[in-house]
């Protein structure tokens, strides 16, 4: 065996311009697709955190039904006793109480209906980003100070700005009536044009007096410490509700399944692409394969002639590319594993992708995440996908007879 493998060593570099050449493109192919799949695993856990920043959460606790209908009536009882648990028994969990509801919010000029959150402002400023999109005034206090943030637009379809006042009203949990006066404290912009549309944000003292609610809240987001650690603690928290039969934890996908399908949507688009890029680079590899085997139809005769065995020319030819595949593979992945690298470190600047970047929750930089898979599944593809293309050509070493193989030109 290890006679062949050095008969096809020397072989390959029989023509060294032709095995480069296949080589070169090998090596672009492979390398040109670490880059590219690195950066694409690079964009997906960016676009899903910063997403999730914005008012989700990767993990969340609600009542049984209350994301096909989020309504207040759907609230968790005794909050601050379950996130006690949940904070005494993962102390690593970022843990946020939330409430959700809808007010008739009216100046002195106009009135429009809102989605107003509840939320407690200091866990809020470690799970959001909306505390750091204050562009007028600051973000909430904590405690009961009828303090109010909007959304830009919402604002300016308010006509108020900071400082103004607003009066509130709308349905309690019970039927009851909802009133209050809230001032405006900050202004905040996320970019995203529905959400600043629509959006504000209250203390969760506020909100639990508004619509009498004591103690009780929507839900409860968590984070945890990774993305990859989520579907752990999904299970660990699930199992910590068992004794609330009514209560139940969501994790990021069934929360966003917007962003789910999004991200199966673009992986469909790019293994095309991909698979049009290997598909172009094998078919280069049998064309050579081919011709080598052609060209060299007097050689396999005369070694026919001495008592080789077809079977012996096939595996020479299927050794010949594998060969080359593992050099293409090896020195692609090498080479688009260090350009990747650089920019693991100082990023992609997308020029005018800030605005629109801000749309979708990505920043105006893009960060490829290296990975053992990413760096390796597009050369190994083109690596086996050159040796099965192979089997063609190396078929045509099977039906040689040694006396007109030899006497072919």
């Amino acid at each position: 065996m290890s006679g062949q493998i050095l008969l096809a060593w020397r072989s390959l570099w029989q023509h060294k311009r032709r095995t480069w050449l296949t080589l070169g493109a090998m090596i672009f192919c492979n390398s040109l697709l670490v880059f590219m799949i690195t950066l694409q695993a690079g964009t997906y856990p960016m676009m899903i955190e910063n997403t999730l920043r914005i008012f989700s959460s990767q993990l969340q606790i609600n009542q049984q039904g209350y994301l096909d209908e989020p309504e207040l009536r759907k609230r968790i009882l005794d909050s601050s006793h379950l996130i006690a648990r949940i904070e005494q028994e993962f102390p690593e969990l970022d843990v946020i109480p939330r409430s959700s509801g809808f007010l008739l919010a009216a100046s002195a000029q106009r009135s429009v209906g809102m989605l107003v959150n509840g939320v407690a402002p200091d866990k809020e400023r470690l799970a959001s980003i909306i505390p750091q999109q204050i562009i007028y005034g600051h973000y909430l206090e904590a405690g009961d100070n009828n303090q109010v943030v909007l959304g830009e637009r919402l604002a300016k379809n308010l006509q108020v700005t900071v400082g103004d006042e607003l009066t509130v009203m709308g349905s309690t949990m019970e039927g009851g009536f909802a009133a209050g006066v809230l001032s405006v404290v900050g202004i905040f912009s996320t970019g995203i044009n529905e959400l600043d549309r629509t959006v504000s944000q209250i203390s969760m003292a506020t909100f639990q007096r508004l619509f009498e609610m004591p103690n009780q809240v929507s839900l409860v987001s968590i984070n945890a410490p990774s993305m990859s650690q989520v579907s752990f603690y999904q299970r660990q928290l699930q199992a910590l509700m068992q004794t609330e039969p009514k209560l139940t934890v969501h994790d990021w996908q069934q929360l966003n399944p917007g962003i789910k399908q999004g991200i199966e949507a673009d992986l469909s688009s790019a293994v095309i692409m991909y698979a049009v890029l290997v598909l172009l680079v094998i078919l280069g590899v049998m064309n050579t394969q081919l011709m080598a085997v052609l060209e060299r139809t007097k050689e396999f005769g005369i070694m026919l002639a001495i008592g080789s065995k077809p079977s012996r020319l096939f595996t020479q030819v299927l050794i010949e590319t594998l060969m080359m595949g593992i050099i293409g593979m090896l020195l692609g992945a090498l080479l688009g594993g260090v350009v990747a690298g650089y920019f693991s470190l100082v990023g992609i600047a997308l020029p005018g992708m800030g605005d629109i970047g801000a749309q979708f929750g990505i920043g105006d930089r893009i960060y490829p995440l290296l990975s053992p898979l990413s760096v390796l599944i597009g050369p190994v593809v083109v690596c086996i996908g050159s040796v099965l293309v192979s089997i063609y050509p190396a078929f045509k070493t099977l039906g040689l007879e040694p006396i007109s193989a030899m006497q072919s030109k």
